[in-house]
């Protein structure tokens, strides 16, 4: 069993927008087609979704983030999130920018990502390269191809 702070209240989950989005993005998956993969953390006390059709339980952040770049193998598509998604995608980033991974799609969606992706850009221009940045999901076709039906 993975840690649970013990200073943090133990209530049932909420909605949040993070969750929303998420929901509606596996909804949008098994509506094309497409096969939906859930990657917990214990730490979280929030479950998958009712579309998510497989479960990937982890005990923290970072085997989470491992088993999410093992699965990934097509790129990744980052909608707006919270700290957990912001070193999520700073961790596949680097990983990328580094050359430790295979080179995969990294695409941001919305103006949310847009001030971070400037300040890597200004910062460490050769970071730029690494990540795209959307604002509509059929802009999506754009980055990965292979997706298309």
């Amino acid at each position: 069993m993975g840690f649970r702070n013990p200073l943090r209240p133990q209530r049932p989950p909420r909605k949040t927008p993070c969750s929303l989005t998420l929901e509606a993005s596996a909804l949008g998956a098994v509506e094309a087609g497409g096969r939906t993969i859930g990657v917990t953390c214990a730490c979280w006390p929030a479950r998958p979704n009712r579309f998510i059709q497989t479960v990937i339980d982890t005990p923290d952040l970072a085997e989470r983030v491992a088993r999410l770049i093992e699965i990934a193998t097509g790129g990744y598509v980052v909608l707006p999130g919270a700290t957990g998604t912001l070193a999520e995608l700073a961790w596949v980033w680097e990983k990328t920018c580094k050359a430790i991974m295979a080179r995969r799609p990294i695409v941001c969606v919305g103006d949310f990502w847009k001030p971070l992706i400037d300040m890597m850009s200004a910062a460490r221009a050769r970071s730029a390269g690494f990540v795209a940045l959307i604002h509509r999901p059929d802009q999506l076709d754009e980055h990965f191809p292979r997706a298309r039906p």
